[in-house]
Order: C-alpha cells, then sequence, then structure tokens
C-alpha cells in the first residue's frame, strides 16, 4: 500500500519539477541599494531571485554587530 501512494505522487513530483522558466521583460526587479537583481518568473507564477548577497559576513569586528551591506 505504501509504494502504491508513493507511485501516485510521482507524477505530482515530476511535473512540479519540470516547470519551465520564463524570462519576460514584465518579470520584477529589485533594488536593494547596493545591487540590483532580475528574477525569473516560473510557469506556475511565481517569481525566484537566485544569488542574492543580503549581508557582510560576520567576521572580525562585524561580530555581534548590526549586518552590513555585502562586500563589492
Amino acid at each position: 500500500m505504501h509504494r502504491r501512494h508513493l507511485l501516485c505522487l510521482l507524477p505530482v513530483v515530476v511535473a512540479y519539477g519540470s516547470q519551465k522558466v520564463q524570462n519576460t521583460p514584465s518579470t520584477p526587479q529589485v533594488d536593494l541599494g547596493y545591487a540590483q537583481y532580475q528574477g525569473s518568473r516560473l510557469a506556475i507564477g511565481v517569481d525566484q531571485y537566485l544569488g542574492m548577497r543580503f549581508a557582510a559576513p560576520p567576521l572580525g569586528d562585524l561580530r555581534f554587530r548590526a549586518p552590513q551591506d555585502p562586500l563589492p
């Protein structure tokens, strides 16, 4: 019975994982002040942004302090 459930879920997992990525001009851009990022709109209507830098690594004097803008 357990195997039957897994076989029923297989097409759903395959269909979700194979969504096409559309790069269209209407895809939103994000300006964080230190960098601009262009996202990708998935066929399921979700925007994704990959490789975003959020803060400088908390090393040395930056440890236990407020986050700083990421290094260029």
